[in-house]
């Protein structure tokens, strides 16, 4: 294994096999049950508009992870992995505001509700993180 794209091979396919996870879980318990332990009101929660909204947020999360999955284990040419790095350091620290702007903590606004509201925000401030470090690590 060529060590230069050691990091870039491994945050993508680890990012990209818990997004996967993450989302297939969310399916497999039921998108209201996994959602109900955010606090939000019955009205919205059984909402068919709410619950349309966050198939397709955890489909585009199921998707998201599948890219990555794909990039990571195929992505050869060191242009497109830097490229692909600075684009999604850009994407993922948006991804991370809107997880933390929405959550019950010091950071939020308490639009979900309870500790498990700053659960996702952590797990993107992880993939944020590791998305970030490749930006800084040398490059031969």
């Amino acid at each position: 294994m060529n060590s230069k794209y050691f990091g870039f091979k491994t945050v993508f396919i680890t990012i990209g096999a818990l997004q996967v996870t993450l989302s297939g879980l969310m399916f497999t318990k039921g998108i209201v049950p996994s959602m109900s332990q955010f606090g939000i009101p019955d009205e919205v929660l059984h909402s068919p508009h709410y619950y349309d909204a966050m198939l397709y947020v955890f489909y585009h999360q199921f998707v998201n992870g599948c890219v990555l999955l794909i990039v990571g284990r195929f992505a050869v040419d060191l242009s497109l992995r830097l490229w692909l790095t600075r684009i999604l350091s850009v994407l993922y620290c948006i991804y991370t505001y809107f997880d933390f702007r929405a959550s019950d903590s010091v950071f939020g606004n308490g639009l979900y509700k309870g500790s498990a509201s700053v659960i996702p925000p952590l797990f993107t401030l992880f993939f944020t993180i590791l998305i970030l470090q490749l930006n800084f690590r040398k490059r031969s």
